[in-house]
């Protein structure tokens, strides 16, 4: 799993190939519970 930025997220939503996706937020304790600590 990579970090990203938003010019890369563009860039990858233009590739063909299939990604997976994983949205995470400092404010969601779900979230949290699940970061790499």
């Amino acid at each position: 799993m990579k970090e990203i930025n938003t010019e890369q997220f563009e860039d990858i939503l233009k590739d063909t190939k299939p990604v997976i996706l994983d949205f995470y937020s400092d404010e969601c304790p779900p979230c949290e519970s699940l970061a790499p600590k």
